[in-house]
């Protein structure tokens, strides 16, 4: 006697692709942090929040010398998130939230940037989704279950 069973991974799918998607955004932070460190220059991150795709800007030409504008910067090209994930927003340590255009996040030659929340979601429903949470003072960034927002700081913070 002989049973089949079969499994339905398709719902475990989205949430892998957003998933994976938020660890290849983490990595390009981490690459610009370090960067911006060891060569001692202001690196960016660009998101496009309308195309769901970034990229790293390095403070070099494509000659290899400083940038000295902003649009000399050098590319290491765009980078689609996984198939069906897509941005929902960035949101500042203010709350502030932005849905579409492009968000620049800058790494200073001492590793830090700024408090910024990150939001994507896989699937129909946005039951899928995930926040990248980039601390500010460190410059350290990590992946997060669900929509995460800034926590305001009080005055009782510092008592």
């Amino acid at each position: 006697m002989m049973t089949a069973v079969s499994a339905n991974f398709g719902r475990y799918l989205p949430a892998a692709r957003c998933e994976q998607a938020a660890r290849a955004l983490l990595n390009h932070m981490d690459l610009a942090r370090t960067s911006a460190i060891a060569h001692g220059r202001e690196y960016l991150i660009e998101i496009d929040l309308d195309a769901n795709r970034f990229r790293t800007l390095t403070p070099w030409t494509t000659e290899g010398r400083p940038a000295t504008l902003p649009e000399d910067r050098s590319s290491l090209g765009w980078e689609p998130l996984a198939e069906g994930v897509r941005f929902l927003g960035a949101v500042d340590s203010r709350g502030n939230r932005q849905e579409k255009g492009l968000y620049q996040v800058p790494f200073s030659p001492r590793g830090d940037g700024e408090d910024l929340f990150f939001h994507l979601a896989s699937g129909d429903l946005e039951i899928y989704d995930v926040t990248v949470r980039l601390a500010g003072i460190s410059g350290l960034a990590e992946v997060l279950a669900g929509q995460v927002l800034p926590t305001p700081v009080t005055e009782a913070d510092f008592d």
